[in-house]
């Protein structure tokens, strides 16, 4: 790999089992509970998890994995801690919002800043992204304090994770 920064003077993006299945086997979705539970099996979380990634309560991810969980008009502050705490792709985070009845305003500041998240989201926790928000002068999407703080990288593919 090194080598390869070396010669190419850039580093290359992985490719791992994950990133494949994202990818290549991702199927196209018209249901919320199929996008929503896809994107767990991929990651392979437990309501547990999700709800320590994402400070959203351990009932309210149990609920958005219902199969009625679509026909709930969910907060959006939820869905982008959500699409942001299972690392979606941003084009399976704008659909989660789309297959719950709503879309991204550009003439709202705080959606303006939930669509930037949303674009580079995958990349970051929840906890980061609310750090942001507040910077900014903007709402968290969830209290950090329900946030179990770690960072996670299982999501690219690469084996451990390292808890402060």
């Amino acid at each position: 790999y090194t080598e390869f920064v070396k010669k190419k003077g850039y580093a290359a993006i992985p490719d791992t089992e994950v990133s494949r299945a994202l990818i290549d086997d991702a199927p196209t979705f018209d249901d919320f509970h199929d996008l929503v539970a896809w994107n767990i099996e991929k990651q392979g979380v437990t309501t547990e998890e999700i709800a320590a990634r994402t400070g959203i309560a351990d009932r309210t991810v149990t609920s958005l994995r219902a199969k009625n969980a679509g026909d709930i008009r969910h907060e959006l502050n939820l869905l982008v801690a959500l699409a942001v705490g299972l690392h979606m792709m941003p084009e399976h985070a704008e659909l989660l919002i789309h297959l719950n009845g709503q879309f991204l305003r550009k003439k709202k500041p705080i959606e303006r800043y939930y669509m930037y998240l949303l674009s580079i989201g995958s990349f970051y926790c929840v906890a980061a992204c609310n750090d942001f928000l507040i910077r900014h002068g903007m709402p968290p999407l969830t209290d950090n304090d329900n946030i179990v703080h770690s960072i996670d990288f299982s999501f690219l593919g690469v084996a451990f994770a390292l808890k402060n």
